[in-house]
């Protein structure tokens, strides 16, 4: 028979060891609740380093705003010839419309050599020994068999780019307008600025803008309005292109 003194200590050596039993138990259950919970994507402008197969020897960069909406469109948004896609979004003003809106924003970045080896160059080539249906061909081939339905295009051109030409508008335009079967002739012409031409084809399936005095450039028209975005002397002054391309695409709805 066991003494009093031997048989309390016995009793306070069990309750130590279901005491200490309780805090591994809480420990291990806190940390499953923890790892259960779903990681946030980073919001702000941010790289992001690792995002699958990348022949083109790409960089890829992300604009997330802090109030996101769940199921809200991506923009991928791509810079000009020789560009970064640092301050691109701020620069041309669609950063605005991604907080407004709560979309997310992509933006690769190339190097100047992807443009000699093709990565995103312009499509090598005469652009008149191709006809509409065939450039309706060519897009409709990037994807064979498809008979989805397709997101309508708008196309923003300047007139006085020197290292696209004009006729990549007109090519583009032709080849959208054959794969949605409407006539290469506008259902409407408009003059929405001073030197800019807005033609509306079919029923809106295409639009395009031509920006006469427009390089290769964003079209872009600084201040506070929700029509205004862009940088002052970052981009041609006359249209905000992102606040136009939002409201065709629907992305605040």
């Amino acid at each position: 028979m066991k003494s009093s003194g031997a048989a309390g200590a016995e009793s306070r050596f069990t309750v130590r060891r279901i005491q200490a039993l309780l805090v591994v138990v809480l420990a291990v259950v806190a940390a499953a609740m923890l790892t259960a919970v779903p990681a946030r994507a980073e919001t702000g402008f941010h790289e992001v380093p690792a995002f699958g197969s990348n022949p083109g020897n790409l960089k890829m960069f992300a604009y997330v705003p802090e109030k996101a909406r769940s199921g809200a469109p991506v923009v991928v948004l791509f810079h000009g010839c020789g560009g970064s896609a640092q301050n691109l979004d701020v620069d041309t003003g669609w950063r605005k419309y991604a907080d407004a809106y709560g979309f997310t924003l992509v933006l690769p970045e190339q190097k100047d050599e992807n443009f000699r080896t093709g990565s995103f160059a312009p499509c090598p080539g005469r652009y008149d020994l191709v006809s509409p249906e065939g450039w309706g061909d060519r897009i409709r081939g990037a994807h064979p068999g498809y008979a989805g339905e397709r997101p309508r295009v708008q196309i923003w051109h300047g007139g006085s780019d020197l290292l696209i030409n004009k006729k990549s508008l007109e090519k583009q335009r032709d080849g959208w307008t054959a794969v949605f079967g409407v006539p290469q002739t506008p259902s409407s012409t408009s003059r929405p600025a001073l030197g800019v031409t807005k033609q509306v084809y079919g029923s809106g399936q295409v639009e395009t803008y031509l920006i006469d005095a427009m390089g290769h450039e964003a079209p872009v028209d600084p201040g506070t309005g929700i029509d205004n975005c862009g940088t002052a002397g970052q981009g041609h002054d006359s249209l905000c292109g992102p606040y136009y391309a939002a409201e065709f695409f629907g992305l605040g709805s």
